[in-house]
């Protein structure tokens, strides 16, 4: 689980590059309209949220298993 959640964190620092790159492509009105390109960065950054939390649920219980 830590391996696929570290790939999945590696993967999303580099979609959200495009944010600080191309930021006119992700957004027509930035911040509040994202294009297509802006639509599935944030869709990732969503997948990132429950990949932290279902993060802090494998490390609870590591926890309570020793």
């Amino acid at each position: 689980m830590r391996i696929t959640l570290l790939l999945l964190f590696g993967q999303t620092l580099g979609t959200v590059t495009l944010l600080f790159l191309f930021p006119a492509d992700a957004f027509t009105r930035i911040p509040h309209s994202p294009a297509r390109e802006g639509q599935y960065i944030v869709k990732n950054l969503m997948l990132v949220s429950a990949g932290i939390a279902l993060g802090a649920t494998v490390r609870s219980q590591e926890e309570k298993a020793q």
